[in-house]
């Protein structure tokens, strides 16, 4: 029987080692719940507008009859959108990843344009609540 010869090793750098990848469906399904995610975080953003605003009207209404200076009226915007602006950002981020990780017609991608669509109302109201202060 041949016995199997020592061949040496090559001389210089050793070759790069192939990394296991991922599983394919891994991305796609993250991308999916992404979609959905952003929807929801959507449709939180006015609920929650719904919920500051009545904090808002409570401390107008104490800074006013407490005589306070007139920039304490300054900060009621930012308590009125203090919480639809985190959840429109959330939503935001998480459809813009929705759209670039799925596949155009895919239900995850219609959700991340839905979110954004209500994400564009939410951000025109706010503006408007704004110009109103």
């Amino acid at each position: 029987m041949n016995a199997p010869q020592h061949v040496p090793p090559p001389e210089g750098p050793s070759p790069p080692q192939m990394q296991p990848s991922p599983s394919p469906g891994a991305g796609a399904a993250r991308a999916a719940k992404c979609g959905v995610a952003s929807l929801m975080f959507a449709i939180a953003a006015p609920l929650s507008l719904g919920g500051t605003l009545p904090v808002a009207a409570l401390f107008t209404a104490a800074s006013y009859y407490l005589a306070a200076p007139m920039y304490v009226y300054r900060y009621t915007p930012l308590v009125i959108l203090s919480l639809p602006v985190l959840s429109g950002l959330a939503s935001v981020g998480l459809a813009i990843a929705a759209l670039w990780g799925t596949r155009a017609g895919s239900k995850s991608r219609r959700a991340a344009v839905a979110a954004l669509c209500v994400d564009g109302v939410v951000f025109t109201l706010g503006l408007v609540i704004l110009q109103g202060w």
